[in-house]
């Protein structure tokens, strides 16, 4: 076992396409899917671990398919599926705080959607105008994907504790390591 996700992962992805393509929209998605996880994809449960593969297929569909290469679209995308994810608990949690409190949350949200030995260590360092994300021993950030991942997770975090302006950035990264520098005002 490398990496397993949290199923909340995939039904944040169909819900959107669904809601904002159409269903129709969704199985022409869902059928681009690697043979083995076509099969579990649309019996996924919220709180089941799947194989990190399945969301690395995920989220090269979603750069290659809905986005059409565009990095920026795919943050963009990314961003929208994250919102549609973060429970109603955790918005509330995080609404009520600034955006250095959620942005010191992401370690234990990382660890409820995560887990395997090579399923990352995420640091924050927050202050109260920016902060970094950095995330060590996690061998997907060789996918760009997962790097625009990282963007539009964050961007979408920040998002609800309405920070503005918002920044987020990679401000350097390794095969299997990142750092994420986010501004807020």
């Amino acid at each position: 076992m490398s990496s397993e996700v949290k199923g909340i992962w995939f039904v944040s992805i169909r819900g959107y396409i669904e809601k904002t393509f159409g269903t129709d929209a969704w199985l022409g998605f869902r059928e681009q899917f690697l043979d083995e996880y076509r099969a579990v994809i649309d019996d996924v449960l919220p709180s089941e671990w799947y194989p990190e593969e399945m969301l690395q297929d995920a989220l090269g569909l979603i750069h290659s398919r809905l986005a059409r290469g565009d990095d920026a679209e795919t943050v963009r995308l990314i961003e929208e599926m994250s919102l549609v994810g973060i429970g109603r608990f955790f918005r509330i949690m995080l609404g009520l705080g600034s955006p250095r409190f959620a942005v010191k949350q992401v370690p234990t949200l990382w660890k409820r959607l995560r887990r395997g030995p090579s399923s990352g260590n995420p640091v924050v360092e927050a202050g109260p105008r920016q902060a970094r994300l950095e995330v060590t021993n996690f061998p997907y950030l060789a996918d760009r994907n997962y790097r625009l991942l990282h963007i539009g997770t964050m961007q979408a975090v920040l998002r609800v504790v309405r920070a503005n302006p918002l920044v987020v950035e990679i401000e350097d990264a390794g095969v299997d390591w990142i750092r994420v520098l986010m501004r807020y005002g």
